[in-house]
């Protein structure tokens, strides 16, 4: 009896020494850190170190990169201006830049993303510490944040080249149609009525214009310019035709042409700041918003490029 009384204590205090052991053990691993780059440096070490050539020329072509975005977003905020001033050629010069930059845009990203692509280790891996694996996401990131550029440069291109082409058809209009006067005022009635057929060519050309944009932007504006312009274009038409019929007499058609000519004339704006709401109306079409687009997207590759270094 007292040998298994005393076969049991054992057992028991077997039992209590291996339960404080597992209960000690437990306190030591949770008061012990998991190993990590601060604590443990050398288990990313070597992987790290096998990136850092690659993520090098990484960096420098991210911050070619970021030269580029800058350079479209001036480009994009002088096209603006340009188109503003009414300057066809500027714009077209912009926008000749603009395009080159966007390919040169292009070019870059896509050498990033397939320097990314080969290097040894992936942004998941675990064989890289949290520092390493931001610092390829960030990589992902800046190419992310340039890959909408060439969209937004050509939606900016694509509204500026029919604002431009409008307002150009519209002024040649009133210099034609000035010179259409000059040549009744002359007495050179056919000639007027020539300059006039070619003063409606460019509320014409205007006009085919206006209709693609109209489902897009606010042409109301325009659509007033084009209308009262053809109004004041036909009155002089059926002057010079009057006059043209009769050039010493004044009959009655004559009359009756001239104060039509004259209640048009009225309505015809009186200076080109008409001309400046249009393309502000047609800037709402697609060139402001694209140019804030630009202007995020070189932010994003400009925070994104801080993170990888």
């Amino acid at each position: 009896m007292r040998t298994l009384l005393r076969l049991a204590r054992a057992l028991a205090w077997l039992t209590a020494v291996l339960l404080i052991a597992v209960g000690v053990g437990g306190v030591a691993t949770a008061a012990t850190p998991v190993p990590d780059e601060q604590h443990r440096p050398e288990l990313y070490a070597r992987a790290e170190a096998a990136l850092a050539p690659g993520l090098a020329a990484i960096t420098i072509d991210l911050e070619a990169l970021q030269v580029q975005a800058e350079r479209l977003a001036t480009t994009s905020r002088r096209a603006l201006v340009d188109l503003a001033a009414r300057d066809a050629e500027a714009v077209s010069g912009d926008l000749d830049a603009g395009d080159a930059i966007v390919l040169e845009v292009g070019t870059l990203a896509t050498r990033v993303d397939a320097a990314l692509r080969r290097l040894p280790y992936g942004v998941a891996s675990d064989r890289l510490g949290p520092r390493m694996q931001a610092r390829l996401v960030a990589v992902v990131d800046a190419v992310d944040a340039v890959r909408p550029l060439a969209g937004d440069w050509g939606r900016l291109s694509g509204a500026a080249v029919p604002a431009i082409s409008i307002t150009s058809h519209l002024e040649q209009h009133d210099v034609t149609a000035f010179e259409a006067t000059q040549e009744g005022a002359a007495g050179r009635y056919a000639a007027a009525l020539e300059r006039l057929t070619g003063a409606t060519a460019e509320l014409d050309a205007a006009q085919v214009i206006r209709d693609r944009l109209a489902q897009s932007v606010d042409t109301s504006t325009l659509d007033a310019w084009i209308e009262r312009n053809r109004t004041y274009d036909a009155a002089l038409v059926r002057l010079y035709t009057a006059l043209e019929v009769s050039p010493d007499h004044a009959t009655p058609e004559i009359l009756a042409a001239f104060a039509e000519v004259e209640a048009a004339q009225k309505l015809l704006p009186p200076d080109t700041r008409a001309l400046i709401v249009i393309i502000g109306d047609l800037a709402q079409g697609g060139l402001n918003q694209a140019a804030i687009a630009v202007e995020e997207a070189r932010g994003a590759l400009t925070a994104a490029v801080a993170a990888v270094h």
